[in-house]
C-alpha cells in the first residue's frame, strides 16, 4: 500500500482489514474466471487429444492462533491451535504444476464439504477439458463428497498419509522388532515412491 499508493499502515491498523478480507473470502473469491481456466487448459493441452490432468487436493493443517488483547496494550495471552482446512486445484503438464485456485482457512469439515460443489458450479474444472484426480488423506467424507460432484474422478491417497498409515500398522504388527518392522516398511513404501528404489547396477541386473 505504501509503495504503490503512498498510504502507510501500522501493524495494528493493518491487522483489521486483513482479518476482514480473510473472514469474508471463499473459494469463489480467489478462483479464476471460467474463461481463464479454459484458456489455460487449452494452452497446456497444446492440441493433445487427451484431456489435461486437473488435480484437486484436499487437506488440513493445524495453525497457531494468538488471541487478541482487548485494549492491545497488555500481553495477548497463551496461544492455541486451530485446524485450517482447504482445497487446491492445479493442472499437471510437462512435469510441472500449473496453479488454478487455492483456498485455505480455519473451518470445519461441514463448511469444506461445500467447496467441491462450488468448484463444479463455477466451472473451475471443466469436465470436457480436464481429467480429474482427487488427492487426499483417505477420509471417507472427502471421497464421498467429491465422487458425487466428480463421479469419474480418480481417487489417490497421497504418499505421506499412506506412509503414515503404513507406519501405524507396522508398529502394531511388529511391535518392538525394529529390524523386521523397518525392513517391511522399506519394501512397502518403495513401490509408492520411486525415489526410494535403488537404481539398478550391472551386478543386480
Amino acid at each position: 500500500m505504501e509503495h504503490h499508493y503512498g498510504v502507510k499502515f501500522d501493524k495494528r491498523l493493518m491487522h483489521k482489514p486483513v482479518r476482514e478480507v480473510a473472514e469474508n473470502s471463499t473459494v469463489r473469491t480467489v478462483a479464476k474466471k471460467t474463461c481463464e481456466t479454459r484458456k489455460m487448459l487449452s494452452d497446456l493441452g497444446n492440441g493433445n487429444k487427451r484431456r489435461t490432468i486437473a488435480v484437486i487436493g484436499v487437506d488440513g493443517a493445524y495453525v497457531p492462533i494468538r488471541p487478541d488483547h482487548k485494549d492491545r496494550k497488555g500481553k495477548r495471552g497463551k496461544g492455541y491451535w486451530r485446524e485450517a482446512k482447504g482445497i487446491r486445484v492445479y493442472a499437471i503438464a510437462d512435469k510441472r504444476i500449473h496453479h488454478i485456485p487455492s483456498w485455505h482457512q480455519i473451518q470445519n469439515a461441514d463448511t469444506l464439504k461445500k467447496c467441491p460443489d462450488g468448484i463444479l458450479e463455477m466451472g473451475i474444472v471443466p469436465k470436457d477439458m480436464a481429467r480429474v484426480c482427487v488427492c487426499a488423506d483417505g477420509a471417507e467424507w472427502i471421497w464421498n463428497r467429491v465422487v458425487k460432484v466428480f463421479p469419474d474422478a480418480k481417487m489417490v491417497l497421497d504418499y505421506y498419509h499412506c506412509s503414515e498409515h503404513l507406519h501405524r500398522f507396522a508398529n502394531v504388527y511388529f511391535g518392538e522388532d525394529d529390524e523386521r518392522r523397518l525392513g517391511w516398511l522399506k519394501d512397502a513404501k518403495a513401490p509408492l515412491n520411486p525415489s526410494l528404489i535403488a537404481p539398478l547396477t550391472p551386478s543386480s541386473v
